[in-house]
């Protein structure tokens, strides 16, 4: 071979390969997802948990979805009423997505509230505005006002009434500038300590070098603000727990002794909570901190809920029977499922011919229907001191987004001896509900649509295998349909 092509073989330029492109933190797809998830969290308490669930389940993704969604607290006034202006869009993607950014970050950082409300061009950007400053994280509906007249007079507080079908007014309070609302904030703060946004505790639990800068950047904004005085405190006990991590390292190391297992809350507690505390972050991250052991106990835990109509019927005679060890099984059966899933509750209440089958019907339907299964112990008497009550059921044509909606309220009974000298008065506790047939009891179900979203984070087989049961259970109830969704989107 000539010396010449020799030289240029050894000279000439290695094929370089192109860049292989960078798959992005958050696709289109995921940010979709989360949207729609941040949009839905305010329906129930577990769907707040799903919202966690997945932000935590997808590290990078969310941390990049909570970049673009919560922002240094700081805003121009144009800035505001563009905002404002994108609220009262016909595009819902785009008036969601306004209302969004107002929520975590306050329009009152641009200019007073009232002036905020002039901008607004009545309904329903008003609603959306006021529901955004004050704190909801749903966006109101028809039942919703501002009253710009609050009945104490003071001109610079303002009130939303959220009046929600069947479940009376909520009123929500708040000032008519940020300096103002600073003040009544870190007032409530020093005699109570408020729990951390769903965003806090996910960009905590993650805490990879994309959230601490972002907490970083959070808590440079404006002075007095909520999301700079979270993202304060949440960089303030990431670095203790630095900290203590370090001096449990070096102490152990001195001591020649292994370093002691993380503590951790016994799982049992956790899901005999009510459901205000079992839908929230530190529920979840108790079960996510030990995820082969989390499966294995939700997997005792769970039950799919299965009822026939013949066999909501069969259970409806053996919780009005006679026998204690029968009665008992019943109520726990009915923790489970929902007879309505079967039955119209005008049949329901037709079978309780006495005062016991009205109580005891009432009680494991609404009373007990939000405490996971077997939280009863085996001594449990439902007739305790049902003798003393009954329960009176009317229908309500005031709870107009309900089909068919009725009103149970506990009573003295006149006829008790022990209640004769008091004579018959409502005691105070009342259930508003759908008495169709297919509507069940809405409080109910939390724990087991809590556990299968927390199992959908884990995402080992034995996880999905525990949804997969969940989803064979009756296709009207919640945890069917959350198994189904969630397995609809992993493609199984």
């Amino acid at each position: 071979m000539p010396r010449l092509l020799i030289l240029l073989l050894f000279t000439a330029p290695a094929a370089v390969a192109a860049p292989v492109p960078k798959a992005p933190a958050l696709t289109a797809e995921q940010e979709k997802e989360f949207n729609d998830l941040w949009d839905r969290r305010g329906e129930r308490a577990s769907a707040q948990l799903r919202y966690y669930c997945r932000l935590v389940s997808r590290p990078e993704a969310g941390v990049e979805y909570l970049r673009r969604l919560v922002k240094p607290a700081g805003m121009k006034e144009q800035e505001a009423k563009s905002l404002i202006a994108e609220l009262g869009s016909d595009d819902e993607a785009t008036w969601r997505r306004a209302f969004r950014d107002l929520r975590h970050r306050d329009v009152r950082l641009a200019m007073p509230l009232g002036e905020a409300l002039e901008v607004a061009q009545g309904e329903p950007q008003q609603m959306r505005l006021a529901a955004a400053t004050f704190g909801i994280d749903w966006p109101p509906g028809d039942h919703t006002k501002v009253s710009l007249q609050p009945p104490d007079g003071r001109p610079e507080r303002w009130r939303l009434e959220v009046a929600r079908a069947g479940r009376g007014s909520v009123a929500h309070a708040g000032c008519q500038t940020y300096e103002e609302q600073v003040r009544m904030e870190t007032a409530f703060d020093g005699k109570m300590t408020p729990a951390p946004p769903d965003w806090v505790y996910a960009l905590r639990r993650i805490n990879s070098p994309d959230a601490r800068q972002h907490l970083e950047a959070l808590a440079d904004g404006r002075e007095g603000a909520k999301t700079t005085r979270y993202a304060t405190a949440a960089l303030s006990r990431l670095m203790s727990r630095d900290l203590d991590a370090v001096r449990q390292r070096l102490g152990a190391e001195r001591r020649g002794r292994p370093l002691p297992d993380e503590p951790w809350r016994e799982l049992d507690v956790v899901w005999q909570q009510q459901w205000y505390s079992v839908t929230t972050p530190d529920a979840a991250d108790a079960f996510l901190d030990r995820p082969a052991d989390a499966v294995r106990f939700l997997k005792r835990q769970l039950r799919p809920v299965k009822l026939t109509a013949d066999g909501a019927k069969k259970l409806l005679a053996k919780l009005f029977g006679d026998d204690r060890t029968e009665v008992l099984a019943a109520v726990r059966e009915l923790q489970v499922v929902d007879l309505q899933l079967e039955m119209a509750f005008d049949d329901l209440w037709a079978a309780a011919d006495t005062p016991t089958k009205r109580c005891r019907l009432a009680d494991a339907m609404m009373a007990w229907a939000d405490r996971p299964y077997n939280a009863i112990p085996d001594d449990f008497d439902i007739d305790h001191v049902n003798h003393l009550r009954d329960y009176e059921y009317a229908l309500d044509p005031a709870v107009r987004d309900l089909p068919r909606g009725g009103t149970l309220m506990v009573v003295w009974r006149a006829d008790a001896p022990q209640n004769k000298r008091i004579g018959l008065r409502p005691s105070g506790q009342e259930f508003t509900f759908s008495t169709a047939k297919g509507q069940t009891h809405a409080d109910r179900w939390y724990h087991e649509e809590s556990a299968i979203y927390i199992l959908d984070a884990i995402g080992s087989d034995d996880a999905v295998a525990v949804i997969k049961d969940m989803a064979t259970g009756h296709p009207d109830a919640g945890p069917t349909k959350a198994a189904v969704a969630v397995l609809k989107r992993r493609g199984k």
